[in-house]
């Protein structure tokens, strides 16, 4: 059963996508993306859908794939690659970990598989079962996701928990859906390190420190990211955490538009990223990559870096000779991703100068950010075109959240400043308007190199700071202008449509994805309908879907939507 191609690499510009975050539409970024050929015509005659991606010592990269295979790409750096099917009949594999002396194993929804070439000719002719101790369902989203192996051999998981649980339904239950467990090597039975997840990933800092990303759905006011202790917290609530454990918060939380549906984590190396040695990060099937800091800090932030890829991104991994990051993708579980493609195999690295911010530190009037090292010459700092936004979510009972001032009325604060770069040019100070507790504070850093200009966006989660009381309501309302309303304009409203991620759930056809098709909603519905379908999706579920539309309450703004609305009823 093994196959192999020998495939050119392409080479494919950085996608020009546009999205709700960016300052402009990126034409060029400080980090080169490479897009890579995968050989769907190959001899094994079914698509590469590629889920994970390691290399062993010697440089050749192992990628798994949701149809069972395993393949050896040699000289995946190379304007030339040659495929080769090295393993294959395994089921539904997801993640794969190659620990230092190149032992191989791979995460299935059955079973920790160790893959064994004993007879040294490149081909895993033995599969060897290293743990079945965890417990699977036939759900079609019971995936599991991450597979970590810790230095003692034991291996940690994480487990899909997306589910539904009327009477008729009871038998998809499982005490290990949306958990994350511990299987010992020796073959005791699982641990539970914590549950209550939907859609978890998981991953390992430089220290040694786990960490769980998961998807926003239910009951999450945005995707979060968790720090894993010596409990057994739950991070969620029903119908993942059916078990009514104990909610715990999360470190850090994304705006649902930067990162809303994160996946795997990944570190990166000082030869691929000079600016970001070492850097531990998350990735996003939005085709995203951020920087997680301060993580054991009073205000651990995030730092999206400079790149839009054009497929859904879920996990990466670092060459052991050039330094390079490659990541793999695959558009899963009938979700439409609002990637230009469903999947993809790309290499990166870091051309030119990129800020790497290392500390914040948000006070009622003042930020201060401080950099690992001083700015870089090459580096222009636009402050002017600098953005501070701080917003507050609300957890509830509905699918996702609304953004909400401080006063509790939909909409975003937006926070004014003046700023100065310090002497040594390694702090921005931003000297603000006042700054009360927020579920997110948003700053995008407008910077300039190389005669393009690119936008940092950070976001971190002020806990710290107090709430404001009556009077500063009173006078922060007073800042608040009501814009002036003009009859919305289709053409505007199509862009939006496309900004805000609607067609990911929603054809403009009389297709169906996951949420109903949109041709000719206004021969059905009224206005005052569809206005409330996109702030408050929640009140109405149409029949035979289910409730997976977040709130855009505070988020899309008035004119905005006025524009959406006319579009959606030019769709006749």
């Amino acid at each position: 059963s093994v196959s192999e191609n020998e495939v050119p690499a392409l080479k494919d510009p950085l996608s020009e996508k546009m999205d709700i975050t960016s300052l402009h539409a990126l034409k060029t970024s400080p980090i080169k993306v490479r897009n890579l050929i995968v050989p769907h015509d190959n001899p094994a005659k079914r698509p590469i859908r590629l889920t994970d991606i390691g290399f062993l010592s010697n440089g050749n990269a192992l990628i798994t794939t949701l149809d069972g295979d395993v393949w050896r790409v040699e000289g995946i750096e190379k304007e030339t690659a040659k495929w080769s099917r090295v393993a294959s009949g395994l089921y539904e594999p997801m993640s794969l970990h190659i620990t230092k002396g190149d032992k191989v194993f791979v995460l299935g929804r059955d079973q920790v598989t160790q893959l064994i070439d004993t007879d040294k000719d490149g081909i895993f002719d033995f599969y060897e079962c290293a743990s079945d101790a965890f417990i699977q369902t036939l759900h079609t989203r019971d995936f599991s996701t991450s597979l970590i192996v810790e230095t003692s051999g034991d291996f940690v998981i994480s487990k899909g928990g997306i589910q539904d649980l009327p009477q008729k339904k009871k038998d998809e239950s499982s005490l290990h859906r949306g958990a994350i467990l511990r299987l010992p090597s020796n073959g005791d039975d699982a641990i539970v390190l914590a549950d209550g997840l939907r859609i978890p990933f998981i991953g390992m800092d430089g220290k040694g420190q786990i960490f769980a990303s998961d998807q926003q759905g239910h009951f999450k006011p945005s995707t979060p990211i968790y720090k894993l202790d010596d409990s057994t917290p739950a991070y969620g609530f029903e119908p993942t955490n059916h078990r009514k454990l104990a909610h715990q918060e999360p470190v850090l939380w994304f705006p649902y538009a930067s990162n809303r549906s994160a996946t795997d984590f990944t570190i990166l190396s000082k030869r691929g990223f000079p600016d970001f040695p070492d850097q531990f990060t998350n990735l996003s099937w939005n085709g995203r990559i951020f920087a997680l800091k301060g993580m054991d800090q009073e205000s651990p932030f995030s730092v999206r870096l400079p790149i839009q890829l054009d497929f859904p991104l879920l996990n990466a991994a670092t060459h052991p000779i050039n330094g390079k990051l490659y990541g793999v993708g695959l558009g899963i579980s009938g979700y439409k991703p609002d990637t230009v493609k469903l999947m993809g195999l790309c290499e990166l690295e870091q051309v030119s100068a990129i800020p790497n911010p290392e500390k914040i530190q948000v006070e009622k009037n003042k930020i201060t950010l401080t950099f690992s090292s001083p700015i870089s010459p090459e580096i222009k700092l636009e402050l002017p075109a600098t953005q501070i936004k701080a917003w507050n979510i609300t957890r509830s009972a509905k699918y996702g959240s609304g953004h909400f001032r401080w006063d509790g009325k939909p909409g975003e604060q937006t926070i004014d400043f003046t700023a100065i770069v310090s002497d040594d040019s390694k702090q921005i100070i931003f000297k603000t308007s006042d700054i009360f507790q927020s579920s997110i504070l948003k700053l995008v850093l407008s910077v300039k190199s190389k005669g393009e200009t690119f936008p940092i966006e950070i976001n971190t989660y002020p806990a710290h700071l107090k709430i404001p009381n009556a009077d500063e309501l009173t006078a922060i309302s007073k800042t608040v202008t009501k814009q002036k309303l003009h009859k919305g304009d289709a053409e505007k409203g199509e862009a939006h449509f496309k900004v805000f991620a609607c067609a990911t759930c929603h054809s403009v056809t009389d297709v169906k994805l996951n949420g109903p098709a949109l041709k000719g909603i206004s021969m059905r519905q009224n206005d005052a309908f569809i206005r409330e379908s996109i702030l408050k999706p929640e009140k109405v579920i149409t029949p035979g879907y289910e409730a997976a539309m977040p709130s855009y309450e505070g988020v899309i703004g008035d004119q905005e939507l006025e524009d959406l609305i006319a579009f959606l009823k030019s769709l006749k």
